[in-house]
């Protein structure tokens, strides 16, 4: 009796531990054939923040295209002096495939509204950038980031000044490949 017993617990535990694997084996399948569907790897620079305009901006919205990132304050001098000249950038090079995302480091809404009334720029904004700011290694606003189309970092500007837009510009018809 002891050793039907045995093989009852013994043969209960095998059909356990196959149905087990077999379900590992189910899920491991499910996140593979998600990650081949979506095709994209988060990066180090991934963000998903909430956008000006109500819908949330998430970097793997870009996925495939070279992306350059502005990292700014409504009230920071040097960011109002930067936002038209990569607004300007935005308007050359986006026809070629570049988009630009301006990422606030204020928790509110109206820190990305009031950038573009005081600068213009037409491309999208995001706000409560304070968190992925660390992710990026920035000490302060503005800073820029040209990612290529893994988004990984090609090239990084602390603070703006007029002397970088050639190098900005350079930078971008490298990753633009012009």
């Amino acid at each position: 009796m002891k050793k039907i017993f045995a093989i009852l617990i013994l043969g209960t535990l095998i059909v356990s531990c196959n149905k087990n694997d077999s379900d590992k084996s189910a899920y491991k399948t499910n996140i593979a054939q998600n990650e081949t569907a979506s095709d994209y790897k988060k990066t180090d620079f991934y963000f998903s923040l909430p956008g000006k305009d109500g819908k949330d901006i998430r970097l793997d919205d870009y996925k495939n295209k070279p992306v350059m990132v502005i990292f700014f304050a409504e009230n920071c001098p040097y960011c109002l002096k930067a936002g038209p000249y990569i607004q300007s950038i935005y308007k050359k090079y986006n026809p070629e495939g570049l988009s630009v995302i301006g990422i606030s480091i204020r928790d509110s809404r109206e820190s990305a509204v009031e950038f573009q009334k005081r600068t213009g720029v037409m491309f999208p904004l995001a706000y409560s950038g304070k968190e992925i700011a660390k992710n990026y290694g920035i000490s302060g606003v503005p800073f820029i980031y040209v990612l290529d189309k893994n988004h990984n970092m090609i090239k990084m500007w602390a603070g703006y000044d007029e002397q970088y837009d050639s190098d900005i510009d350079n930078t971008i018809k490298k990753v633009i490949k012009i």
